[in-house]
């Protein structure tokens, strides 16, 4: 069972903050305002769009109060302002998908998991922060998160386990700006050197070198190898690699694909995964049901890969 953001979502509330079938305003307005916060979070930082995203589509309304505990619906605000681009409903149903899956880590108490569902930490430090602030809204209290029958019962599908403040501090990482002053660039290379020696006397000479293809924080191939299928490319296609934590990334911003790992070569593999499903998924559905962006990225897909060889 789900909750939804559309039909509306229940929050049971029971001990000492609901024991009387209400709420203190003060606690109703820090629990709304919270939810709102992160529901608009999660739009701004994951919803990916050719079109323009209207934060005040993902505003909550309290839309019923019910007895038994204090149990509050919520629903995301039927004032929808539309945008150009992507489905604004479609938006929503990402958003409020985004919410069962959090919900669902809070079900489990296993909150380092936000850790794997967000391995950038500029997303993470946000979404980590925003959704300790919406547990921590309840205080000790019990709750269940869900929805009503028909017949007027509240169904449970979530509850929630105490959200610690030391897994939030440990989850969050420090994102520091690098020091401008006396810059250092550190770069390898990989090369042939002539050695010859003459009377016990040893002279070397480079004959050519090349630069790693991490060195300026870039992985550039022309080659994706996954398993037994090898695309070759018409150019080298150029991504950015970076380190968080103990990640590395490798994304591509014209294909929309970022591949992480626990090493260089992990994070190498996982992008020639996520290259060699997108090629194949995008190229397996019918046109209709592409967005503008997929069939941006379908199209530039077929015209870098000079040739498939299994």
């Amino acid at each position: 069972m789900k909750v939804s953001l559309e039909t509306g979502m229940s929050i049971k509330i029971e001990g000492e903050l609901g024991k009387y079938n209400t709420l203190p305003i003060e606690a109703l307005i820090k629990i709304s305002q919270n939810l709102q916060q992160l529901i608009q979070s999660i739009a701004k930082l994951e919803i990916q769009t050719d079109g323009g995203i209207d934060l005040e589509n993902f505003r909550v309304e309290i839309s019923n109060f019910k007895p038994g505990s204090a149990i509050p619906q919520f629903v995301l605000t039927p004032r929808v302002k539309f945008t150009t681009g992507d489905d604004v409903f479609q938006q929503r149903d990402f958003v409020s998908e985004r919410i069962n899956k959090l919900l669902s880590i809070a079900n489990d108490g296993n909150y380092l998991e936000l850790k794997k569902e967000y391995p950038e930490a500029y997303k993470r430090n946000k979404i980590v922060e925003d959704f300790f602030n919406f547990t921590s809204s309840f205080g000790n209290a019990p709750v269940m998160f869900g929805s009503f029958d028909k017949k007027n019962h509240f169904k449970s599908a979530y509850k929630l386990n105490k959200f610690k403040e030391p897994i939030k501090k440990a989850l969050i990482t420090e994102i520091k700006e690098a020091k401008k002053e006396e810059p250092v660039l550190v770069t390898k290379a990989v090369g042939n050197i002539e050695v010859k020696r003459k009377e016990g006397k040893v002279f070397t000479k480079v004959i050519n070198f090349s630069e790693d293809k991490h060195a300026d924080l870039s992985y550039t191939t022309d080659t994706i190898v996954y398993e037994n299928t090898i695309y070759e490319l018409i150019s080298p296609l150029r991504c950015k690699f970076s380190k968080e934590d103990d990640y590395f990334l490798i994304e591509s911003e014209l294909l929309d694909i970022v591949g992480t790992g626990m090493t260089e070569d992990e994070a190498e593999k996982n992008f020639a995964e996520e290259f060699n499903y997108i090629f194949k998924r995008y190229n397996e559905l019918e046109e209709k049901k592409l967005s503008d962006k997929i069939r941006r990225i379908k199209a530039i897909l077929n015209s870098i890969i000079l040739k498939i060889t299994k």
